[in-house]
């Protein structure tokens, strides 16, 4: 959703990024998901409203999913698509690869080996999503869904959702 978010923050983008954001949060299905995204996204939109009173775009996304955010703030900055897009891929892989080093058996230097191991197609994701449009958005995580789902209502848990 950075990429569809960049290319509508342009002149008179309210109405774009608020469809993108009900699509975006019809995507997200599990609300500790979506509420993760939210809360995300309500912490840069502040953070960045702060440092930039004027980025305009960024004020009025509701709800403020957080790569909604990410990709308008970065077009109202004048920052390239895809400069935005590989570091905001890679935090998101080196966070999975964080997560499992915390509760797989994977060691540090193995996670720092399997991020550049897949650092060719990482590269190649954010080609694909430099030019992703709306129509492009989807999902089908059925397994993580359900796990997601099921984590919610568990009462020892590792990771806060």
């Amino acid at each position: 959703a950075a990429s569809p978010a960049w290319t509508a923050a342009g002149a008179d983008s309210d109405p774009v990024l608020a469809r993108l954001a009900v699509l975006v949060s019809a995507h997200k299905t599990i609300p500790s998901m979506h509420e993760t995204s939210v809360r995300l996204g309500r912490r840069t939109q502040a953070l960045l409203l702060r440092l930039y009173p004027d980025l305009s775009p960024v004020a009025s996304i509701e709800p403020p999913h957080h790569a909604i955010v990410l990709g308008s703030a970065g077009r109202a900055l004048a920052l390239p698509s895809r400069e935005l897009l590989v570091p905001y891929a890679h935090s998101l892989m080196a966070a999975s690869v964080a997560t499992a080093t915390r509760c797989m058996p994977v060691s540090p230097a193995q996670g720092q080996a399997l991020i550049v191991e897949l650092q060719p197609a990482l590269a190649a994701a954010v080609s694909r999503a430099v030019n992703a449009t709306e129509d492009d958005l989807f999902t089908c995580t059925p397994g993580l869904d359900i796990r997601c789902h099921q984590q919610s209502g568990l009462t020892t848990r590792l990771f806060q959702s």
